[in-house]
């Protein structure tokens, strides 16, 4: 049984594809994506609701040695603005805390698809698309009328960062 928001903590070891994901067993759907990866990788990401208490299993494709570990309801340390994040593939970040609008600087040094979403930190709602981009490039783009805790949806197969600053 998961509730919502968890922490995932993941290790991979291996030069294949890790794929892992938390799945409703009521047959609702993919409750979050943990990793899609290929190569050893060491990585923390969250998954965000509204104390949602679900019954859950992980289904995992990979051909190398993982550990996962879920941490239910945990509290994470809210960034105050300016906040910055980095990483290696896609990820859920932790949240930060927004009043109005926010300006959100990033880089992408991948080959694919770099998508950055917004969502809500406690709802787990999907806001404001921030970046969709292919290849790697950096740039600059503004996020309007938050108030509250967000976090990021990260998309991507290569090495990245954000930073989120307030005008």
């Amino acid at each position: 049984t998961i509730s919502l928001p968890a922490l995932i903590d993941y290790t991979f070891i291996g030069s294949g594809a890790f794929t892992a994901s938390i799945e409703s067993t009521d047959g609702s759907g993919s409750v979050g994506q943990i990793a899609d990866i290929v190569g050893s990788d060491i990585a923390s990401s969250w998954v965000y609701g509204d104390g949602v208490n679900s019954r859950v299993y992980l289904d995992v494709a990979t051909t190398g040695s993982f550990t996962i570990t879920v941490t239910s309801l945990a509290a994470a340390a809210v960034q105050s603005l300016p906040a910055a994040y980095d990483g290696r593939w896609g990820v859920m970040t932790s949240p930060f805390l927004a009043s109005g609008d926010v300006t959100v600087r990033y880089s992408h040094a991948g080959s694919g698809d770099f998508i950055v979403d917004v969502i809500d930190a406690s709802t787990g709602e999907q806001g404001d698309n921030v970046v969709d981009a292919v290849g790697a490039g950096s740039g600059e783009t503004g996020v309007a009328g938050l108030d509250g805790s967000y976090a990021f949806v990260v998309v991507t197969d290569g090495t990245w960062s954000l930073a989120v600053t307030q005008p």
